[in-house]
């Protein structure tokens, strides 16, 4: 999801890091051949390559066999587990991803984990202080779109494609701090049937 791109882009940048953002794996292998990174953070869910897939490739090449890879996802299930553990990632964090879990990331892969872990400014800096009027209109944008994909979906009964399109508003809603609305998606998963439309609405 963009959204998801920009504020943990935002966040990295604040961190002092240099970020290539990606849209998905097969464009982040393309960066990866002409730069030189030392860390990968990928979703777990994206179009054309999805993050375990990068993953797989990533650890079947020798020359980026031994790049630390950190998968982000909103999905907590048994399934998405499962593919964390196969696709040979170094970990993973969980939406919301905190500005302090960053940093101690930072601190790890660079082996400087010795190091006070945050500083108390870092520390305190709330994720909605990044959430500029630029970067809220974005996220009403892709809401938007996300909501009538899911509308789409709904009528045409495709249970595969809803889910993927609920995982990806949840993962942006729990990026900008919309609790209510991944509490209505998370009863819905919980419990489908009842209508989605309206409540996300």
């Amino acid at each position: 999801h963009e959204v998801n791109r920009v504020l943990i882009s935002m966040q990295l940048s604040q961190l002092g890091a240099r970020v290539l953002s990606a849209a998905n794996g097969r464009l982040a292998l393309e960066i990866l051949g002409r730069e030189s990174v030392d860390l990968v953070l990928t979703d777990l869910q994206m179009p054309v390559m999805d993050g375990a897939e990068l993953c797989k490739q990533l650890r079947a090449s020798a020359r980026w066999q031994q790049l630390p890879v950190y998968v982000i996802t909103a999905d907590l299930s048994e399934q998405a587990a499962q593919r964390l553990a196969d696709c040979g990632c170094q970990g993973h964090l969980d939406k919301p991803v905190l500005l302090k879990e960053l940093a101690i990331l930072l601190r790890t892969v660079s082996g400087r984990s010795s190091a006070p872990l945050v500083e108390t400014s870092v520390k305190a800096t709330p994720m909605t202080t990044l959430l500029n009027p630029a970067l809220i209109n974005l996220y009403l944008v892709s809401a938007r779109q996300d909501l009538a994909d899911i509308e789409g979906c709904v009528t045409a009964g495709n249970e595969g494609a809803l889910n993927t399109a609920l995982h990806k508003m949840k993962g942006a809603a729990k990026m900008v701090g919309a609790a209510a609305l991944v509490q209505v998606i998370e009863r819905w998963q919980r419990a489908p049937g009842h209508p989605l439309v309206e409540e996300l609405q």
